[in-house]
């Protein structure tokens, strides 16, 4: 290759290398943590506990946020009541002090249906978390989640609001005749709950895959 063609080139990279550094070491926004000690309603004892750990990082490269992952650990769930699949979601309030009941409906600052965490922004709530599986035999609960609405940071964001595990599983709003459906998933009783605090950083192997 011709010499000067070299030079030119990498002069080129080192421009462009150089403004990617500027540009990142420039913003403003920052991976964020977040972590949710889950325990059971005082209105209906148990022996429910776990901890819940969010963790927003920086999508590689770029100065914005990646998707919320959010990892799920809970034991002790009854193996008796024929429930292996529990709604899971962000509630308004981080208050439990009448129990679970007092962290009030489902997060939902856009005023939309409730549904699957998979659909669009206006057909889910900002909390619809859908379901978590327990293991059967031992009533635990290991897995990740990756939720595209949900946040640390900015006007909806979920710090300080309550996480609410239910005794049924979410049907997901697939009713749209039945407000229950619609509202809360038909998911149940509220079994356990936790406030979403804002954490110093997470090691990424707290972060596994699905079992």
């Amino acid at each position: 290759m011709d010499v000067h063609l070299t030079l030119v080139l990498c002069s080129f990279v080192y421009l462009v290398r150089s403004a990617v550094d500027v540009s990142l070491g420039s913003c403003k926004i920052k991976e964020e943590f977040a972590v949710c000690n889950l325990q059971p309603s005082s209105d209906k004892p148990s022996n429910i506990n776990g901890t819940i750990y969010f963790m927003q990082k920086l999508v590689p490269g770029e100065c914005k946020e990646d998707f919320l992952s959010i990892q799920v650990y809970i034991d002790n769930l009854p193996l008796d009541d024929g429930n292996d699949k529990h709604g899971l979601h962000v509630h308004e309030f981080g208050d439990s002090r009448n129990g679970c009941g007092s962290m009030g409906p489902h997060y939902n600052p856009r005023g939309s249906p409730h549904g699957k965490p998979w659909n669009l922004p206006n057909a889910r709530h900002v909390g619809d978390f859908g379901n978590v599986r327990q293991n059967p035999k031992t009533g635990k609960v290991s897995v990740r989640l990756v939720d595209y609405l949900a946040r640390l940071t900015g006007p909806e964001s979920i710090i300080g609001r309550g996480i609410v595990l239910h005794a049924k599983e979410d049907d997901l709003g697939v009713n749209k005749n039945d407000t229950g459906s619609i509202t809360t998933g038909n998911a149940g009783a509220r079994l356990a709950c936790c406030v979403i605090a804002r954490s110093s950083p997470i090691y990424e192997d707290k972060f596994t895959l699905y079992k």
